[in-house]
């Protein structure tokens, strides 16, 4: 069964502290939202995000994660996914030398043995809605 969620990034003026993170969070779930995309917030530590969301019925299922973390502090990002309870990890915004088609094949190729087996390995799904050409569509790299 599909689930409408809120995607954070559009309230990333109003997450950048735990105070705001937990209002904003309330705010959410009076609307009737039972899932979240974690996005842009501010330097939240996992466990509290887990506990404020908790607090708020708030499911999270996916975050926006910096790719750049994503590739060189790999086990960081597994250990933060498994404390807050989300199995897909999405890459936020493809670095900008990969936005072209000529380059999009090197990005598939820096990330593969993240996405087949760090993550994989944890359980965990690694994606990137892609866009260059004004469309969107979901591109699984595990």
């Amino acid at each position: 069964m599909m689930q409408l969620g809120a995607q954070l990034f559009t309230l990333r003026d109003y997450t950048q502290t735990a105070k705001d993170f937990a209002y904003s969070m309330g705010q959410v779930a009076k609307m009737g939202y039972k899932t979240v995309q974690i996005s842009a917030i501010g330097p939240i530590p996992a466990q509290q995000v887990r506990e404020i969301c908790d607090e708020n019925g708030l499911q999270i299922v996916l975050t926006h994660t910096d790719p750049n973390r994503i590739l060189n502090d790999t086990e960081a990002v597994i250990r933060e996914h498994d404390i807050m309870g989300c199995d897909y990890i999405g890459i936020g915004m493809m670095p900008q030398k990969y936005a072209s088609p000529q380059w999009l094949w090197h990005f598939a190729d820096d990330y593969k043995d993240v996405g087949e087996l760090r993550p994989r390995r944890a359980g965990l799904h690694l994606g990137h809605l892609l866009g260059a050409d004004g469309r969107r569509r979901r591109l699984r790299l595990d």
